[in-house]
């Protein structure tokens, strides 16, 4: 994911994720290691929450 990201200016993630606790793992590592600005829908931000 990370290699993909490097041919866009931004990134959107956690539409259609679901809110498992892996998801929320996943965003969570993701979210810290791009270096681009992120939209981060409902999904992911409930996937963190679940995370807790």
């Amino acid at each position: 994911m990370l290699k993909l990201s490097k041919g866009f200016d931004a990134i959107s993630i956690g539409s259609g994720l679901g809110i498992e606790k892996e998801t929320g793992n996943f965003v969570k590592k993701f979210v810290g290691k791009i270096k681009k600005p992120c939209v981060i829908d409902a999904d992911a931000i409930k996937a963190l929450k679940k995370k807790r």
